[in-house]
């Protein structure tokens, strides 16, 4: 296997990792912290889970491109739009408003297309 091939499937692997990890424990743990401090929570949550994130979907992004291969571009670009047109408002909302049941839910519901978009890119990649 190619290196830069390699370090794309390392890289999405680790974001497939993280999307799941945070989908099935890390949001719906939203519901039970302290609601006096939830605001305060969402500030401490992006600050942290950017440096995770951007670095690696910034090299996915990248060995996308690079590499020209068009499906994974295609579901990168789903994934950043998603992202940032439905997951950061979210987040958003939770930090300026505070805790939000609806609000809670609709970002666990929403983050299930990052969820699957991440594990398509992975099965694709690693065919």
């Amino acid at each position: 296997m190619e290196l830069l091939t390699f370090a794309h499937i390392l890289v999405t692997s680790a974001l497939f990792g993280v999307i799941w990890m945070v989908q099935v424990s890390h949001y719906p743990l939203f519901h039970y912290l302290d609601p006096n401090r939830f605001k305060e929570s969402m500030l401490v949550h992006q600050a942290k889970i950017s440096w995770i994130v951007i670095p690696l979907m910034t090299a996915e992004l990248g060995f996308s491109l690079f590499t020209l291969h068009i499906p994974s571009i295609i579901i990168v670009g789903l994934i950043w739009l998603t992202t940032f047109f439905v997951q950061v408002p979210l987040h958003d909302q939770l930090a300026k408003r505070g805790y939000q049941y609806e609000t809670v839910k609709k970002l666990v519901d929403t983050n299930w297309i990052r969820t699957f978009l991440w594990s398509l890119k992975l099965i694709i990649l690693c065919l």
